[in-house]
């Protein structure tokens, strides 16, 4: 939440790698104005239920885990329309 120059959330990892995070539930991305990656390999989020973002305009992708059927993401309309999904 408002770390106006943070540009990635998790960096440092190497192709073919991927990082689980199991415990968290929740994500929310609150006024990161130069935000650009949640992270640039795979995540596995086996416990996430909910993603809220707000005020990251620069944020045009989520890591693909977080397409699962009974996520909830929620965001601004002009963000969700703005994004990018890996495969279209």
């Amino acid at each position: 939440m408002r770390c106006r120059g943070l540009e990635e959330i998790i960096s440092g990892g190497q192709a073919g790698q991927n990082i689980t995070l199991p415990k968290i539930k929740v994500l929310e991305l609150y006024d990161l104005i130069e935000l650009r990656s949640i992270c640039e390999i795979p995540i596995i989020w086996p416990s996430l239920e909910r993603v809220r973002v707000s005020g990251c305009p620069k944020l045009r992708s989520l890591p693909l885990a977080l397409r699962e059927p009974q996520m909830l993401i929620s965001g601004e309309k002009e963000w969700w329309e703005g994004l990018e999904w890996e495969g279209r």
